[in-house]
């Protein structure tokens, strides 16, 4: 009699359940000729989802069925008696409950039918297998550094943390800085700072100012600024790390805040005597911070200067640059003399040169109409205490100084000029102003852009223009002043 080993396949086809390796002897009977008989079920001790049994061939025939046809009964073979069908078919029903509930169905000697998803699962398995193992040789095999920069200039994937020892990143420095890509140069110096000490980074920075000021811009742009003077204190840039703090104590909106933030600037990173001209330029802010504070709050309160209601306000003058200060001063406070609001008072605290005090205050008299002669100019630098700070010729020099190149610093002419036109100045005063400007061709310009016919016919005239000069008559009203001017030229003067 043949054995028959018995396995169970579980649906997903991928798991066996081998019967055969526990199960326990079972009986077997002689067959008799003309007979089957069926093995007894009752002598197994218990049968179980871990027990199976093994069965004949004859029982594996009839497991499943309840007959026999008498066709399928080959030659030299038994027929067997219709009672035994009966209960080999029982057998079976029987073998079907003890089926644990992963198997799906019995199978012959460990051949396992496979499920048709199987394949293409094998085939994804393979693939993520294959992709897992190229990520990793990225991760943890390092490239020559030369691939490494360029994956990381073109966009692909790279992997810095195989570079450990410090010639390896110094040469990926290098090679960066080689490359001239600012994201490549700023991701490898964040890796080297993540990964060496403190002075060894210092070293790496101060051998390269390309990366030092690379890095640099990086704490800006992410709003380190105390990793960033931290930085240049330490590479020896002690001016930069001064003007760095600087701008953060200018960002602070409270006065008390902004005040003290300076003074305390003053006293710690200017300390050194080579940054003295600073200190003293800080201090005076300070001071102008002061007194712009007083007159802000005074002129908000005030209700007697009828100024302000004729030229209201624009903005608070806290906070604003010194010639704006001043040019507000003569716009509200001329004849507030000996006051800390006073002109006056501005040049002498905070050493204006004549060409800054002259342009602040003859454009800020203009804004209210008031309008100055260039003669009247002198005037204007004398004080009560300090006597007179200009003499006549050099504010006449100061502002007569020609646009055409002045071996010394002038009064901006066309600048002032577009000032007072915008102010609606009198053609008059243009004259006064236009008579100063040199060379001659330059002032005829000037006088015909500024349409002050006066002293149009005064450059042709100058200029000895005769055939100018006509044609310009004709543009004139007969009898206007200008009219009988031109033509008293053309009577009396000398031309070529």
């Amino acid at each position: 009699m043949s054995t028959v080993s018995w396995r169970g396949a579980s649906e997903s086809g991928d798991y066996l359940v081998d019967w055969s390796k526990r199960v326990k002897p079972t009986k077997t009977v002689p067959a008799v000729q003309g007979t089957v008989v069926s093995p007894d079920i009752s002598s197994t001790s218990y049968v179980s989802p871990d027990v199976s049994c093994n069965l004949s061939d004859s029982i594996l025939d009839n497991i499943t069925t309840d007959n026999l046809s008498s066709s399928s009964i080959s030659e030299g073979t038994v027929a067997q008696p219709r009672g035994v069908g009966r209960s080999l078919g029982s057998l079976g029903e029987k073998l079907q409950d003890w089926k644990p509930p992963s198997v799906k169905k019995w199978s012959h000697a460990g051949v396992v039918e496979r499920c048709s998803g199987c394949s293409a699962l094998e085939q994804q398995v393979a693939q993520l297998s294959n992709q897992l193992q190229a990520s990793f040789s990225r991760s943890h095999v390092a490239v020559p550094v030369a691939a490494a920069v360029h994956a990381m200039c073109t966009g692909q994937p790279y992997a810095l943390h195989c570079y450990r020892s410090l010639s390896d990143k110094r040469e990926l420095l290098a090679a960066a800085l080689r490359a001239s890509h600012t994201s490549t140069i700023i991701a490898v110096l964040v890796f080297c700072r993540n990964t060496l000490s403190r002075q060894l980074f210092l070293q790496e920075l101060q051998s390269s100012a390309v990366a030092a000021q690379s890095y640099l811009g990086y704490l800006k742009q992410r709003r380190q600024y105390r990793e960033a003077m931290e930085l240049l204190q330490d590479l020896g840039r002690h001016e930069e790390a001064a003007l760095l703090r600087y701008r953060q104590c200018l960002a602070i909106t409270d006065h008390a805040k902004k005040t003290a933030a300076l003074r305390t600037l003053t006293s710690s990173s200017l300390s050194s005597p080579a940054l003295t001209h600073y200190k003293t330029l800080i201090n005076d802010q300070i001071d102008l911070l002061e007194r712009q504070k007083s007159i802000d709050e005074e002129d908000s309160k005030s209700s007697s200067n009828a100024l302000f209601k004729e030229y209201p306000r624009a903005s608070s003058v806290y906070d604003k640059p010194l010639l704006t200060t001043l040019y507000y001063c003569a716009m509200y406070h001329w004849t507030n003399s000996g006051s800390h609001c006073a002109p006056a008072a501005f040049r002498s605290a905070y050493r204006l040169t004549e060409r800054q005090f002259l342009w602040a205050v003859v454009r800020g008299r203009a804004r209210v109409k008031h309008y100055f002669l260039p003669e009247q100019l002198p005037t204007l630098l004398t004080t009560r205490t300090g006597g007179m700070l200009g003499s006549l010729s050099g504010a006449l020099s100061a502002v007569s100084s020609s646009l055409a190149g002045a071996p010394r610093p002038s009064l901006p002419l066309d600048r002032l000029l577009d000032a007072l036109h915008a102010a609606s100045a009198p053609h008059a005063v243009l004259a006064a102003y236009l008579s100063l400007v040199e060379p001659r061709e330059l002032r005829l310009r000037l006088a015909q852009h500024y349409d002050v016919r006066s002293a149009v016919v005064e450059a042709l005239v100058a200029l000895k223009d005769k055939a100018g000069l006509q044609r310009y008559m004709e543009q004139l009203p007969p009898g206007s002043a200008e009219y009988v001017k031109a033509d008293a030229a053309l009577k009396t003067g000398r031309w070529k």
